[in-house]
């Protein structure tokens, strides 16, 4: 088991490079990314502890258009950033498919400026997509282009990377089942679910020492949390910071891993 906390680049790289060199197997990997999610899914009555068995892709999109530079006197019939605007509104009026069922969840712009009286003769907006788990990162560029549908528009990918595979969650998925009766000694109340990590984690440079890999942190998110990630007033509750702190999750985590093989499943 390995608990992923490090900086990605200067750490978990050279990391899985040095355990990639001694010929390392890991049996699961867990890192942040999921929590306990208390009142904040429609429809379900009381927490749930939801532990991540995939992460999302990721995708940043350059949109371009060059045209004759030109004066606000006498200005063309479209600007290039009229051009660019139209290319973004149908990305808005057309998003990527909804493809809720096709992964494992059924179980569970830039600001532009210059001068007012000039009319660019270049401009650019970045998009950003996350990935779901079905779709691949050319499936989202195809739709992307065909979405605009304009020669005018410069399609160009930034960055990006595919959704991460799906790590096994069944009664014989050591590294899920592990995890799972650990919430379960320490949270008795809680429902314990498989679920897609919306954002990316370290954890996605290990997935060629292992082929589970878990996202959870023992972190409680009320009805108001999310819309606070990275934002004003990131914040969790005393209590929580205390149950961190005083946490004896991780320990009793790398003990319940301290075994040869799962126990028989409850029937």
């Amino acid at each position: 088991m390995v608990i992923c906390q490090v900086n990605s680049l200067h750490g978990a790289v050279n990391i899985v490079k040095l355990l990639k060199s001694r010929g390392v197997k890991l049996r699961y990997v867990l890192d942040e990314g999921l929590a306990v999610l208390d009142g904040v899914i429609s429809g379900l009555d009381g927490p749930a502890a939801l532990i991540g068995i995939s992460e999302k892709g990721q995708a940043t999109v350059k949109l371009s258009v060059s045209s004759a530079p030109g004066h606000s006197s006498i200005p063309p019939r479209e600007s290039s950033i009229g051009i660019l605007a139209s290319a973004v509104r149908r990305l808005e009026e057309n998003p990527m498919p909804r493809l809720f069922g096709y992964g494992p969840e059924r179980d569970t712009f830039e600001h532009l400026a210059q001068k007012i009286n000039i009319i660019p003769s270049y401009a650019e907006p970045l998009v950003n997509f996350r990935i779901h788990s079905a779709q691949t990162l050319q499936e989202v560029m195809d739709l992307v282009k065909s979405t605009i549908s304009d020669e005018r528009v410069k399609v160009e990918m930034v960055d990006g990377f595919d959704p991460l595979p799906i790590s096994s969650y069944d009664e014989q998925a050591f590294g899920f089942q592990v995890i799972k009766k650990t919430v379960q000694v320490m949270f008795p109340q809680l429902t314990v679910a498989p679920g897609v990590c919306v954002g990316s984690t370290d954890s996605q440079h290990y997935k060629d020492i292992t082929r589970d890999i878990y996202r959870f942190a023992p972190l409680w998110f009320k009805p108001g949390d999310p819309q606070r990630f990275h934002g004003v007033n990131e914040r969790i509750s005393i209590q929580n910071y205390q149950e961190i702190v005083l946490f004896y999750f991780y320990f009793q985590l790398m003990q319940n891993s301290d075994i040869r093989k799962l126990p028989p499943p409850h029937t």
